[in-house]
């Protein structure tokens, strides 16, 4: 007995609904390979965009002794909002000392700045005061003073050899960044600097420390070559002889020195609390080592569904 034909009428919703299943498994076997190369394709551009290769900005190769003025602070940063509010401030306390004929003092801020690279010693020496460049870096006042009397009497606590290497003190053997410092240069802030000098070359600096009152420790050098204000970034804590202590133990007291939040440029993707150095986001690096890898789960898992 032959099968049941079904009605004529409904031969044409069933082939329409075979057609959309064999669409719906050819988009499915689709897909997987699709997410593979997408996250192959992601962990690439990630490793590119971390060698520079799509940005002719701070993040660009140099080749030793070359120099960069970087690029200008963006405005969401929070130095330079802090700078814009200052502004602003200044700006009404202006009309209103226009309207009372009152004189007003010139501004005492920096223009700002990010992503230096400091090849050329000596090119472009510092042209302002240092009140003007830590109150420009929105050190705390008590900071500001101190250092500032400090460089006035000549009375550094110790002395700094610039090398491409670190930055490193001559008398206490500690070593400072030489790719997190905020240095001055002309009439200019510039964050995230750093040394870039010809193979070999040092340049000789002077150490200046103060603490917050809240007793962190803040490090100070002044270049002889060119007098830029700068404030050196070191997140490890170290042991220290006869000099400025947070405790009141006497000699030999494990410091921290700290590089204000504030200061971290807009490409340095950490904050130092404390000791610690919080990563905002995750390093390109390792982030494509995990797009590859979910782009190669996926691409077996493709594999064994095609065999």
């Amino acid at each position: 007995m032959p099968a049941p034909r079904s009605p004529p009428t409904l031969r044409p919703i069933r082939r329409t609904r075979r057609r959309r299943r064999s669409l719906l498994r050819r988009l499915r076997a689709a897909l997987i390979p699709s997410l593979a190369l997408l996250g192959l394709g992601a962990a690439l551009a990630a490793v590119a965009w971390q060698a520079g290769l799509f940005t002719h900005g701070p993040s660009r190769h140099y080749a030793l002794g070359e120099q960069s003025d970087g690029e200008p602070l963006p405005a969401a940063h929070a130095l330079a909002r802090r700078h814009a509010h200052a502004a602003l401030a200044a700006a009404a306390d202006a009309a209103s000392a226009a309207s009372a004929a009152v004189p007003v003092p010139p501004s005492d801020t920096l223009a700002l700045r990010h992503g230096c690279v400091w090849g050329h010693p000596g090119g472009n020496p510092y042209r302002g005061t240092v009140e003007q460049a830590l109150r420009s870096a929105a050190l705390p006042e008590e900071v500001v003073q101190s250092v500032a009397a400090q460089v006035r009497a000549g009375q550094p606590v110790d002395r700094v050899a610039v090398r491409n290497d670190g930055v490193h003190a001559v008398n206490s053997g500690r070593v400072f960044s030489s790719q997190n410092i905020a240095m001055t240069y002309g009439k200019t802030l510039c964050l995230s600097t750093r040394v870039n000098f010809v193979a070999g070359h040092t340049e000789s600096a002077a150490l200046y420390e103060a603490t917050t009152a809240n007793g962190r420790v803040v490090a100070v050098m002044v270049p002889e070559v060119c007098g830029n204000v700068s404030v050196l970034g070191q997140s490890d804590t170290f042991t220290r002889k006869g000099m400025m202590s947070t405790t009141d133990g006497g000699d030999d007291q494990a410091v921290m020195r700290w590089m204000p939040s504030v200061l971290e440029g807009p490409g340095a993707g950490a904050t130092y609390f404390g000791g610690r150095r919080v990563q905002d986001v995750p390093e390109p690096s390792t982030l494509a080592c995990v797009l590859a890898a979910l782009g190669v789960m996926g691409g077996l898992r493709w594999l064994r569904a095609r065999g």
